[in-house]
């Protein structure tokens, strides 16, 4: 939710500034702050929440579906990630 809510001013600016011909990022600021429409740039936020959250359970849904597939424990992913830590130790 951070990221989005990070990430949505900028990308509104891009999208309004690759909406006129010529324009620029600067050019599409001074627009927007020229307008004094200060909600205008959180438009879209709340689509782009969602969306990153249906994003993140995907990945879950499709790790946790392959873990099983694999037969795959949570102590051989533990395991894993000691052996790891012990190869980054000794580097």
């Amino acid at each position: 939710m951070v990221s989005a809510v990070t990430s949505q001013p900028g990308d509104y600016l891009f999208a309004k500034a690759s909406e006129s011909r010529g324009a620029t990022l600067g050019s599409a600021w001074r627009t927007w702050v020229a307008s004094r429409r200060w909600g205008d740039i959180l438009i879209g936020l709340q689509p782009r929440i969602l969306f990153g959250g249906a994003l993140i359970a995907l990945q879950f849904v499709i790790y946790d579906f392959c873990r099983v597939q694999f037969h795959v424990s949570p102590n051989d992913l533990s395991q894993f990630l000691d052996v790891m830590a012990g190869v980054a130790e000794n580097m």
